[in-house]
């Protein structure tokens, strides 16, 4: 594009094509529907492909979450096709608030981070968290943490030397 001034507009370049892979509120083929208020998302490659991989996507509110697309590049169709779609279990770590900001880890992992902490929210009446910081009673506060997933499995990872089973 031709430098110009600002606007509010969304330009493509004739030289390039829209496309919409999914957007809040449209059913997961795993059950559920994307969640609103998205916010970082990933491309994990498969294989180190441009046309094969994951797209991670977070929802920044309470309780927060994380969707998971296999997603494939259709060189005839010049589009890309979602082959499975599923939110992420976050019930063996309590829950998950705000997700927020995030990475692809150099060995293709997707990590998702929690926008406020348990004691932002303790006495916060807006949040379904008011009150405790550790509803699970496993030692830690329950908010505030970056949580690793695996986009195969769509699990979160158990990580060595955390507690016993997944780990934020």
């Amino acid at each position: 594009l031709a430098p110009g001034a600002q606007t509010s507009d969304f330009v493509i370049p004739t030289t390039h094509r829209f496309q919409k892979i999914i957007e809040q509120a449209d059913p997961l083929t795993e059950g559920g529907t994307l969640l609103n208020k998205n916010d970082f998302t990933g491309y994990v490659p498969i294989g180190g492909s441009s046309e094969n991989g994951y797209l991670s996507i977070n929802a920044e509110r309470a309780p927060g979450g994380v969707a998971i697309l296999d997603i494939n590049y259709d060189s005839n169709t010049r589009l890309w096709q979602v082959t499975k779609s599923q939110a992420i279990d976050f019930s063996a770590v309590f829950a998950t608030v705000a997700n927020c900001s995030g990475t692809v880890t150099p060995w293709n992992t997707i990590i998702s981070c929690e926008e406020y902490t348990s004691a932002d929210l303790q006495n916060d009446p807006r949040f379904p968290y008011e009150g405790s910081r550790d509803f699970n009673n496993d030692g830690y506060d329950d908010f505030g943490w970056a949580i690793e997933i695996d986009p195969v499995t769509k699990t979160v990872i158990d990580q060595p030397g955390g507690l016993d089973g997944p780990d934020k």
